[in-house]
């Protein structure tokens, strides 16, 4: 399980993330995902795809940015629910 969702079910208060993204042409396999690219020790998000088929990608932050100048990503992924 990815560290960021662990942390996230474990704040208390619940808190909420806004993401800027767009819709994605990728075809996907019609099984709920969220992608990350992992730089070292830490994620970034990629993209969200759902059960019907459609993704989202998601607009790469500054320090995404800064890690990729550092290496390449080892992408993975985490079933959705």
């Amino acid at each position: 399980m990815s560290q960021i969702f662990s942390l996230l079910r474990t704040v208390q208060p619940p808190i909420s993330v806004m993401l800027e993204g767009r819709q994605s042409t990728k075809t996907t396999t019609g099984n709920p995902k969220v992608l990350f690219n992992r730089y070292g020790q830490t994620d970034y998000l990629e993209a969200i795809e759902t059960s019907t088929g459609n993704s989202v990608n998601i607009q790469s932050s500054a320090a995404e940015k800064l890690a990729a100048k550092k290496g390449a990503p080892e992408p993975h992924s985490v079933p959705a629910k």
